[in-house]
């Protein structure tokens, strides 16, 4: 008993110490709502365009399906990484080059689980600062629809909370590698990129090429972002649906132990890097 206690207040301390700084760092939550607002705008625009011009795009979404996804995926994909969150996952990767990680080593709480915590609160604050907003301005805009039923907007909430737990196993083992390449930007830069084209987040995995398709479908990042959007129109629906739930959790499991795996093999590795 002792011992849960031991980690599970030092976990709450850090949800409230994030949640405090998440709060009180309002202009930056007001720009990301602005720039997210700005992004959708933009992409919504295009896709606008794209989809007019296109049978094959029609052939796949409804012009307000696909607004609604091109939306949603923004809106997704900010909660977990908007202008806080990315604050949080430099700091985390800083700890390692400046060897500032040696205080978070003297905690009485492991170290990913921490990361996991801060994550966690961060998040939060996001979902209930940025993205909530941001949907429903395109909502009483008349651009946004619903989810595709109560249903699936039940199981969208459950696939987005499985996408953070994901998400949390991919920062984690990206915070590791700097123990080798020494270099925080350029990794989160690369995930990035690689996300948000792999994830769903500017294209469609429906409307990708068949070879890309494939490749994104075995990859992690299609866990985080494409397969909430997807739920949210209705297009999984039964075993579908049960498979791309069950599958965002094996991601997140898998990555969970693989961060474990990483990490006892990158702390003897640790150096200070900075000074």
């Amino acid at each position: 008993m002792n011992r849960v206690r031991d980690v599970l207040m030092p976990c709450w301390g850090a949800v409230i110490a994030f949640l405090k700084v998440g709060l009180a760092m309002r202009f930056n939550f007001f720009m990301s709502l602005l720039v997210t607002l700005v992004a959708s705008w933009v992409l919504v625009s295009v896709w606008r365009i794209i989809h007019g011009g296109s049978t094959t795009v029609q052939g796949v979404f409804g012009e307000q399906e696909l607004v609604t996804y091109v939306i949603v995926a923004q809106v997704v994909n900010l909660a977990r990484m908007g202008w806080i969150n990315r604050n949080i996952v430099y700091r985390s990767l800083r700890h390692v080059r400046t060897g500032l990680i040696a205080l978070d080593l003297a905690r009485p709480i492991d170290l990913q689980v921490l990361r996991y915590v801060e994550w966690a609160a961060v998040f939060v604050v996001d979902l209930l600062l940025v993205a909530v907003p941001v949907w429903l301005v395109w909502y009483v805009s008349g651009s946004l629809a619903l989810p595709a039923s109560p249903v699936d907007a039940v199981f969208f909430f459950v696939s987005v909370a499985l996408a953070w737990f994901v998400m949390c196993g991919i920062h984690f083992l990206v915070s590791l590698l700097i123990v080798w390449t020494y270099d925080e930007i350029g990794l989160l830069m690369v995930r990035t990129a690689i996300q948000e084209f792999f994830g769903g987040t500017l294209i469609p995995l429906a409307l990708m090429p068949a070879p890309l398709a494939v490749l994104a479908a075995i990859m992690p990042f299609q866990a985080v972002v494409y397969t909430p959007v997807s739920i949210y129109l209705g297009r999984l629906q039964g075993q579908e649906l049960i498979f791309a739930l069950g599958l965002q959790a094996a991601w997140g499991v898998a990555l969970l132990l693989a961060g474990r795996w990483l990490w006892g093999r990158a702390a003897p590795k640790l150096e200070i890097q900075g000074g």
